[in-house]
């Protein structure tokens, strides 16, 4: 059995090397993988055309899918645990009957049964945001020449325009960037809890013959391994065995199961930014005015207008695309506001971010 130490080294180039011996394995030919770390970390993110996505479930949890007898509080999408159910019956009769040689389960995921699921955006994303805003409150709190919410904003841009692109501030960009888990996406059951920083257990599974047995049923039924953590199974949607679970029961072809899957499941989160950001800016200015109101005046009427501005502004920072040619820009998108109002111009803005995505993420 190779051992991996990553997780647990001296120093950063022995990290580096023993990061790159787990990476590089090559028992990880043996079967289906994915990357969620160094590549694929936005799978079920994105949808074919590269704009962030939330499922529908998470304004309620209605739609998801339990494990019961099993794991009643662990949810996925519907499709994800009828495949886990079909795969865990298979390979656990396999397993129970095998005779010379004798197969065993995995080491840790020895019960097959789901510890984690799938995670709110929502509540994710809440938490994130708080800690960001609390930070800005700090920064511009202090500063005495907020006098007017057009200063105010003058002054977040300042301070957003240095650390944008790492700690975006909308729903979208939070979807996109490093601080939001696959397992929001709802594709994804984990069968263990470990460290995922530690490579050492990682290698005790993965090296074993009765691993490649459990990731062969597991790819059969089209999940894929993930490599960074292969105690978690990852719905494939390319596979064709996890469209017929997408389209089970509708009078579907699998090669409309995308189609039914971002239409019926997934919703895109580009309508969600406007307010969302203008609710974080105002909380920051409503603050810094609670504190100083002697000095500061109240927040003033803003027009849909200024929001759709701003909101275009945040988006090109994030996007790592604010450059001299945002003034043109902005007025493009303004015209288009004035003409076709704001649900076409937040589809508009999300339209454009997507093509920076594409260019980021698209192969």
């Amino acid at each position: 059995m190779v051992d991996f130490k990553g997780g647990q080294t001296e120093n950063l180039r022995e990290e580096f090397e023993e990061r790159k011996e787990y990476k590089e394995y090559e028992g990880f030919k043996l079967f289906r993988t994915i990357d969620t770390h160094y590549k694929n970390f936005k799978y079920g993110m994105m949808n074919r055309k590269y704009e962030p996505i939330t499922i529908i479930a998470e304004q309620a949890e209605e739609g998801l899918q339990s494990f019961p007898e099993l794991a009643e509080d662990v949810k996925v999408l519907p499709f994800v645990a009828e495949a886990f159910n079909d795969f865990r019956k298979e390979y656990t009769s396999f397993v129970n009957n095998s005779s010379a040689p004798k197969i065993n389960y995995p080491k840790y995921i020895e019960a097959l049964t789901p510890v984690r699921g799938y995670m709110n955006t929502n509540q994710e994303f809440a938490g994130y945001v708080n800690y960001n805003m609390d930070s800005h409150k700090k920064q511009l709190g202090i500063d005495p020449e907020i006098k007017t919410y057009d200063i105010f904003l003058e002054k977040f841009f300042e301070i957003f325009e240095e650390r944008g692109e790492e700690y975006p501030i909308t729903k979208s960009g939070f979807i996109t960037s490093e601080h939001c888990s696959i397992m929001t996406s709802g594709l994804c059951i984990e069968l263990a809890q470990k460290d995922y920083d530690i490579d050492a257990p990682k290698g005790e599974m993965i090296t074993t013959s009765d691993f490649h047995c459990f990731a062969d049923y597991a790819n059969y039924y089209g999940f894929l391994i993930d490599k960074y953590v292969p105690w978690r199974l990852v719905a494939d949607l390319k596979s064709e065995r996890m469209r017929g679970y997408i389209v089970s029961g509708k009078e579907l072809r699998t090669s409309r199961a995308m189609d039914l899957y971002e239409s019926v499941y997934t919703v895109r989160s580009c309508y969600d930014d406007l307010y969302l950001l203008r609710n974080y800016l105002f909380g920051i200015y409503y603050t810094i005015y609670r504190n100083n109101q002697d000095a500061v005046q109240p927040i003033p009427p803003v027009a849909i207008s200024q929001h759709v501005s701003t909101l275009l502004k945040v988006r090109c920072i994030e996007l790592g695309i604010y450059d001299e040619k945002f003034g043109a820009l902005e007025q493009k998108v303004l015209d288009i506001f004035s003409h076709y109002g704001l649900r076409y111009t937040q589809g508009y803005i999300g339209h454009m971010a997507s093509e920076r995505l594409k260019d980021i993420y698209g192969s």
